[in-house]
């Protein structure tokens, strides 16, 4: 075995370790049984109601790929960009990498013919609209209603949090004027030609569309979450899931777990804890939450084999 299979492996097994470590911190001191009657009285249509709302997560994805895919020159169908965003969404819930689904998004656009550089930019800059719009939402909700919300850490951390992503948002968009300076590696000339599509997704007349709709993704995640807590009886309102979804969310993107389970559990038992949730309850909504998007995010799997099957079709023409 080579140094970077090692590496490699070595990677995934301390997932795997990190991923079992925060799961035993989110149910250490769970009462099973209480847990266990928390599945039991599921109130079904609330339940019902929330995987009809989390059904269209895919589909404003695909939306929001496209808005930047047009924005940078490309196409590609809107049924396409759906599918392909669904069985990346699959993907994620099993790689152990965040960015893994984006990474078969990336693959399944050029595959359709789509430029490789275009389809791997149009993935990064979606995530990186979608991220920093999460950050604006995670530091702007608890200036709405402060009394609402009992934000964990210091307070500074939040506007210092803001700025980062601002300034990072910044040094994408001038990299390339910044990078004419150095010598003409193959590093630099792939950030400068993120650079400059950056600017071109944002500052396009579509840009202020992709903005309102990565708003939108995100509230549209909390009022499913209102419909899942609603089927456990939680007494939490939409504002309490806009912000600790959204920051629970944002601890998620940290690359340290597979498919965000473990982080996801330990995160929403100390956070709803602070609201007055009782551990099990806030573990079951946890759990059946990941399960509701690992449940939509299957039918990607269905994608997969579509495209699998149009893409042999495909070569198969052009070999006749």
């Amino acid at each position: 075995m080579n140094k970077a299979k090692l590496n490699t492996s070595a990677w995934i097994l301390a997932r795997i370790a990190i991923t079992a470590a925060c799961l035993y911190f989110a149910i250490r001191k769970i009462d099973f049984p209480a847990f266990h009657d928390e599945f039991r009285h599921i109130k079904w249509p609330w339940l019902c109601l929330a995987l009809g709302q989390f059904l269209l997560i895919p589909v404003m994805g695909g939306r929001r790929w496209c808005i930047v895919l047009s924005s940078l020159g490309g196409a590609m169908h809107a049924g396409s960009s759906i599918r392909f965003f669904w069985i990346g969404m699959a993907f994620s819930q099993v790689l152990p990498s965040v960015s893994g689904g984006d990474a078969i998004r990336v693959i399944l656009a050029w595959r359709d013919g789509v430029t490789l550089s275009l389809s791997a930019h149009s993935v990064i800059l979606e995530r990186v609209a979608m991220m920093l719009t999460l950050i604006v939402l995670v530091v702007l909700m608890p200036y709405t209603a402060a009394d609402r919300y009992s934000a964990p850490g210091s307070p500074l951390i939040y506007p210092l949090l803001l700025l980062g992503a601002l300034l990072a948002a910044a040094a994408l968009l001038i990299a390339d004027k910044v990078l004419r300076t150095l010598p003409e590696w193959r590093v630099c000339r792939a950030v400068a030609l993120l650079s400059s599509d950056a600017r071109r997704a944002f500052f396009a007349a579509s840009g202020y569309q992709l903005v309102i709709l990565c708003f939108i993704t995100h509230i549209n995640t909390a009022i499913g979450c209102q419909w899942l807590g609603n089927s456990l009886g939680l007494s939490l309102n939409l504002p309490n899931y806009v912000f600790y979804i959204s920051l629970v969310t944002l601890i998620g993107t940290l690359p340290l777990s597979i498919g965000g389970w473990g982080i996801r559990e330990g995160a929403i038992v100390l956070l709803f804890g602070r609201l007055g949730i009782a551990a099990q309850s806030a573990l079951a909504f946890s759990v059946l939450f990941g399960l509701s998007v690992a449940v939509i995010s299957l039918v990607g799997v269905a994608g997969t084999r579509m495209s699998s099957r149009a893409w042999s079709f495909h070569c198969l023409r052009g070999r006749a």
